[in-house]
């Protein structure tokens, strides 16, 4: 039996999605659930971070999400090579126990882009005795600026603190 370039690709591509698919390693993992009361943003991009926001979820999964907080009265610009802490609790329009993440723009000299730091896999809940999220900017204006997560974050689960609540 003989096989034309095409049809090798075809079936090599297969058999590598098959193995793909029955390997654990690949398998989708369950999503984290993590308190947090505080945001902790690092610029070690080369730009400058604006127009911090927290934002909630409308219904189901937008990942465009709602603001409930502007960020901007806590002096929002973060340039290359600084960072800031956001203490949520000092907020008001965020509703505990909610899902919240952080949206910021990239200050670019012909154009402004919005950053999502939410992720799959890690929902981040407020919660005014949540732990310090950090999260940092890396890259240009043009490449790999995108948020992400900062290190190894502590996740505490919501419900362990609810449990430990009197």
């Amino acid at each position: 039996m003989s096989f034309s370039r095409f049809g090798k690709c075809v079936l090599a591509g297969g058999v590598l999605a098959m193995a793909v698919a029955a390997n654990p390693a690949h398998a989708k993992s369950q999503t984290r659930n993590c308190a947090v009361g505080k945001f902790q943003i690092n610029n070690k991009g080369a730009y400058i971070i604006v127009d911090l926001k927290v934002k909630q979820p409308e219904d189901g999964y937008d990942q465009g999400g709602r603001t409930v907080a502007d960020l901007g009265a806590e002096g929002t610009t973060i340039t290359a090579g600084t960072s800031r802490t956001f203490d949520l609790s000092k907020k008001s329009g965020i509703a505990k126990a909610r899902e919240i993440w952080l949206s910021y723009n990239v200050l670019n000299v012909n154009s402004v882009q919005t950053k999502s730091c939410r992720k799959d896999g890690t929902r981040l809940y407020y919660r005014s005795d949540g732990v310090t999220w950090k999260l940092k900017g890396e890259g240009t204006t043009t490449k790999g600026n995108r948020c992400q997560f900062d290190g190894n974050n502590e996740c505490v689960d919501p419900a362990t603190l609810d449990a430990a609540s009197p």
